[in-house]
């Protein structure tokens, strides 16, 4: 993600849902709607003052938020549609991709 003109990374890894039922889940990134299993709890490693080792997010799980807020994906379409001009869904995106960045410290020296 370019942040300030610096493209910036993170190594998520994939957290695997044992959940006998399938639930409802919202993507906390894109806000897509599943009926059942389409996201998946991504996490990565912070350095935190309270002995936090890993913070994550539910997230879809091929990772196609930017595809899914243009519904450009083959699936069926979502379960709650958003009303919603896709100007803004992009920046809510990027907005949401930058928090949790900012929360894992990767930037830390460019805010």
């Amino acid at each position: 993600m370019p942040i300030n003109g610096e493209l910036r990374g993170m190594q998520l890894r994939r957290m695997k849902n044992h959940s006998a039922r399938p639930r409802t889940h919202m993507c906390s990134w894109c806000h897509h709607v599943y009926r059942s299993r389409g996201t998946a709890m991504f996490s990565t490693q912070v350095v935190g003052t309270d002995g936090r080792r890993r913070i994550g997010n539910y997230i879809c799980q091929n990772l196609d938020c930017s595809i899914r807020i243009r519904n450009l994906a083959s699936d069926p379409p979502t379960y709650l549609p958003e009303t919603i001009e896709l100007s803004h869904k992009v920046w809510r995106l990027q907005t949401n991709i930058g928090s949790f960045m900012a929360r894992a410290n990767l930037l830390a020296d460019l805010l």
